[in-house]
């Protein structure tokens, strides 16, 4: 009997080594289930942290892209503003330019249709007095009278190299047409004419 009484307190020692050992393992478990948890825990709130931080970084970003945006679209108007007072301003220099040379123009013209009836009348007289083939010689080539030595003579050695200048350059059909300088220098040269005419009258 000695030996099934030894196996018994074989098993009962056994039972209770197992028994303390199961809280052990319990604990044991519990605490790496805590640590797991804990170290989630400080992951995911690193995580989150990153991730807040990551939304200021966005958030600032896009203000700033906004407020480049909105500083842009500022600069855009004020420059676009800028254009068109200078558009605006060219435009109303140019009109009063305008202005000036078509009153220039007008003024010329009207200076240009006087001396063309002074010319006229001019030549009518000198046909009734030289002939009307003499007249329209001196009419059609007004470069002719240089040919005239009496007549060269009579006008001012100093001012004649002005005139035949301005003679050898006229074309009398044009005269009418043109405008601005050109319409100047024939004003220039049909004066010329004028006192040549004049004093061929005397």
């Amino acid at each position: 009997m000695q030996p099934l009484t030894s196996l018994y307190n074989v098993k009962s020692i056994i039972g209770l080594n197992l028994k303390s050992k199961i809280p052990r393992l319990i604990i044991q478990k519990q605490a790496k289930e805590l640590q797991s948890l804990k170290q989630q825990r400080e992951f995911d709130e690193k995580q989150f942290t990153l991730q807040k931080q990551l939304n200021i970084k966005m958030k600032n970003k896009i203000q700033k892209f906004k407020q480049s945006e909105k500083t842009l679209k500022e600069e855009n108007i004020f420059l676009k503003n800028k254009i068109q007072e200078q558009i605006q301003l060219k435009s109303e220099i140019l009109s009063q330019e305008k202005q000036k040379y078509d009153i220039l123009g007008d003024k010329m013209l009207y200076h240009t249709e006087q001396l063309e009836k002074s010319l006229q009348f001019i030549f009518e007289h000198y046909k009734e007095k030289h002939g009307e083939d003499d007249a329209n010689r001196i009419q059609n080539t007004p470069t002719d009278i240089l040919d005239n030595e009496d007549l060269v003579q009579r006008i001012n050695s100093h001012s004649m190299n002005k005139v035949k200048e301005k003679i050898q350059h006229m074309d009398r059909l044009s005269f009418v047409q043109k405008k601005g300088l050109d319409l100047l220098s024939y004003l220039i040269g049909s004066l010329k004419i004028f006192q040549i005419f004049f004093l061929i009258i005397q």
